[in-house]
């Protein structure tokens, strides 16, 4: 009874606590590219959560770090996320297609009813 109670404390505690990668932010410039994957999300992760508080609390290495991800050469602003013509093309390709069955399906739909309005008037 004891270690059950114990193991449900622990795992609500680990579920309410957050804790953030044990990673130096403050030299993150330098690791950044030799880091996991998941380590870099969970950072990247962390940081948006910091910058969503008041900025005059935030030490200013994690605001540094926040600014290299954001406009560093990993961030969304880097040369290698360049307008893809071919992806755009799909895309506009496929929305039309999607909303040109939903337009077709509602002409249909009253088509339909005009038709079964029609077909009552008859008998």
């Amino acid at each position: 009874m004891m270690k059950q109670s114990i193991a449900r404390l622990a795992v609500r505690r680990s579920l309410s606590t957050y804790q953030p990668p044990v990673v130096e932010i403050t030299n993150i410039k330098k690791l950044w590219f030799t880091l996991r994957p998941e380590v870099r999300d969970e950072i990247k992760e962390y940081l948006r959560w910091r910058m969503q508080e008041d900025w005059r609390h935030i030490p200013l290495e994690e605001i540094k770090a926040a600014y290299f991800l954001s406009y560093g050469p990993c961030g969304g602003r880097s040369k290698n996320n360049q307008w893809n013509v071919g992806y755009t093309g799909m895309r506009m390709a496929f929305n039309l297609v999607l909303f040109g069955g939903a337009a077709t399906a509602f002409y249909n739909r009253k088509q339909d009813r005009k038709l079964g309005e029609q077909l009552k008037n008859l008998v």
